[in-house]
């Protein structure tokens, strides 16, 4: 990308290139009126008269001015360059990631760990008291901004590009249509990994795996393959907390395995009651010190025009509820950095993400990488050079279906869903005797017996010598079905074959022609039950 300093695009001159990224560059800029300094995003001239973009850029506008949150990036202006090139100006930040600090001391001492999720929290909870859901937290989208002369960095939360506006049309309002996914897929809750209708608690889910990473500098779920990804949110499992890093309080394992909690009904409610239980392990401690303890890896003080601190409780009743805390524990363990993975759940997993993912719900998803900025960007260690989050938007790959939602006006109409049941039954005949069944990724049995649970739900039936059964069930009314799977044809087997590699061992950086799994991602070979009744 042609490097623009010395331009003028609209109100703003462009200083200098402070970094590059997977859509376009960001600038440091200048207000030709109010001389004040931004940070400008351009992007790329391909995407000049693109109305998804546009609507995008907007949408993060709309949502920063709704929601009014100091800890929420301020967008200063957006519009198009004389090509019709997208810009957006947004207030220009001084500090590093939250996702660089992490790299930088690795598993966060627990007072750090849980001032800042609580700092995440409060910001959230303005947002979804106005309706607006997140949809992609993650450590890249929060910025420890040194905005004042203290060693308490602000943190601010990033990218409300693909966020979702809750009281607007459900048909109408959304860059998701029915089955997509957008958000990044590590930290997506399982209604989201399907396609599914989100909410608050979705991202209180992102933030509990959030403060797992925080706490274990390690990922719950992570695999080369981001479909294996999706599968294993929705039927698999994640290393409880406490195994990786056994000095955990019990009372804070708790808490973060209840903010992950794969049925959504079991998280937290809303943002303050997740923080009225983190906040006893911070409280007690004095901000600057929480800061001041991480030594050489302390984010470096700049003396800037003072800004809103980072925020406090805002409820009274989260802070008298504090005083019944005893003193948090500190401590920071190391702990391993690998997870031991079995190679044909791998394979088995990488099947059903085809049937659920890509057959059942027809997934697509935005994948945003974790290195957009080119080497050269600038870094905390420059205090003369501003830093500015330049992978704010995805990289799209050329073949990967682009998926924008529309910008609704105010006064667009609510639908009102007529009433539901109060509880459906599923039921499937003619299943083969010892199916496995699933239903949302839990196992269960048949007649499925569904109370109250709205919205879509994923049944999957696997049984020895058939192809999975995979139906996805709106929450409407009693459903009867029938096992009509196609059985699995006889093949042979070679055993002289030598072993192939592991599809679990691809490198994360393997590049990916597109987000479905494909034959070509199978391994060459694989293990067949000769004992079956049917071989």
């Amino acid at each position: 990308m042609t490097d623009r300093s010395g331009e003028i695009i609209e109100k703003f001159t462009l200083h200098r290139l402070l970094g590059e990224g997977g859509m376009g560059a960001v600038y440091l800029a200048q207000h030709v009126l109010t001389d004040r300094m931004v940070a400008l995003k351009l992007l790329h001239d391909s995407f000049a008269g693109n109305h998804e973009i546009l609507a995008r850029i907007r949408r993060e506008a709309k949502a920063a001015a709704l929601i009014g949150h100091p800890n929420i990036v301020e967008i200063v202006d957006s519009g198009t360059d004389a090509n019709g090139v997208p810009f957006i100006a947004m207030e220009l930040l001084k500090g590093e990631s939250l996702d660089g600090l992490l790299e930088k001391i690795g598993p966060m001492p627990i007072p750090l760990a849980s001032y800042v999720i609580c700092s995440i929290l409060d910001t959230l909870q303005a947002a979804h008291l106005k309706g607006v859901v997140h949809r992609d937290m993650k450590p890249e989208n929060v910025f420890l901004n040194q905005a004042h002369a203290s060693n308490v960095p602000q943190v601010k939360i990033l990218d409300f590009g693909i966020s979702k506006f809750q009281s607007m049309d459900q048909q109408n309002m959304s860059l998701t249509r029915t089955g997509t996914v957008m958000g990044t897929p590590y930290y997506m809750s399982v209604e989201q990994a399907m396609g599914q209708k989100v909410d608050g608690r979705s991202d209180i889910y992102s933030v509990g795996v959030m403060l797992y990473q925080l706490l274990t500098a390690r990922l719950p779920f992570c695999d080369s393959n981001y479909n294996r990804v999706l599968l294993q949110i929705v039927t698999g499992d994640f290393p409880p907390i406490d195994q990786i890093r056994p000095d955990l309080p019990p009372e804070l394992v708790a808490i973060v395995h209840r903010a992950m909690s794969k049925n959504i009904e079991e998280r937290y409610p809303d943002c303050h009651a997740f923080m009225a239980e983190l906040q006893q392990f911070w409280i007690l401690y004095d901000p600057a010190e929480i800061f001041s303890s991480l030594g050489d890896a302390t984010i470096e003080t700049r003396s800037v025009p003072l800004k809103t601190p980072t925020p406090q409780l805002t409820d009274p009743k989260l802070m008298a509820a504090a005083q019944t805390y005893g003193s948090p524990r500190v401590t920071t363990a190391a702990v391993g950095q690998s997870l031991e993975t079995d190679s044909k759940k791998g394979m088995i997993a990488a099947i059903l993400v085809l049937l659920v993912i890509g057959g059942g719900v027809g997934a697509y998803f935005m994948f945003k990488s974790e290195g957009e900025m080119k080497a050269g960007t600038p870094t905390a260690q420059n205090p003369e050079v501003p830093v500015v989050n330049a992978g704010m938007e995805p990289v799209m790959e050329p073949d990967m279906p682009v998926v924008m939602e529309a910008v609704m006006e105010p006064d667009m109409p609510v639908v009102m869903e007529a009433p539901l049941p109060a509880e459906i039954a599923i039921n499937v005949v003619n299943v083969p005797k010892g199916a496995s069944i699933l239903l949302d990724g839990k196992k269960t049995t048949l007649p499925i017996k569904l109370p109250g649970a709205r919205g879509q739900h994923s049944l999957v039936i696997t049984a020895a010598g058939y192809e999975p059964f995979v139906k996805n069930i709106e929450y409407r009314a009693d459903v009867h079905l029938v096992f009509d799977a196609n059985r699995i044809q006889k093949v042979t087997v070679n055993s002289m074959k030598p072993p192939v590699d592991n599809p679990m061992e691809k490198p994360m950086d393997t590049p990916m022609d597109t987000p479905m799994v494909t034959p070509m991602d199978m391994p060459s070979s694989m293990p067949v039950d000769v004992n079956r009744p049917d071989f």
